[in-house]
């Protein structure tokens, strides 16, 4: 798959990945195929707490500025460091 990233949209952020972590859950699920009731049955992207870069930002985004050091955690919102 390609993707174009050439430009961001309107409320779009665009963050060059310096690095991305794994927590247990990913571990867990990576050996055990599943955390209590919940069981993986489609592919599952792991590894969700990452660093980066802003890069771009779309026109509608105020509050994060290109050059910022970013993370995100938990249900993935950004946080400035």
């Amino acid at each position: 798959m390609v993707c174009d990233v050439s430009g961001v949209l309107y409320t779009e952020v665009q963050i060059a990945v310096h690095s991305v972590g794994i927590c247990g859950s990913d571990v867990h699920y990576l050996t055990k195929g599943a955390i209590g009731d919940f069981v993986v049955n489609a592919p599952m992207l792991l590894g969700h707490e990452s660093s980066g870069t802003v890069t771009k930002l779309g026109e509608g985004v105020t509050n994060l500025k290109v050059g910022k050091i970013s993370f995100s955690c938990f249900i993935c919102a950004i946080f400035l460091l």
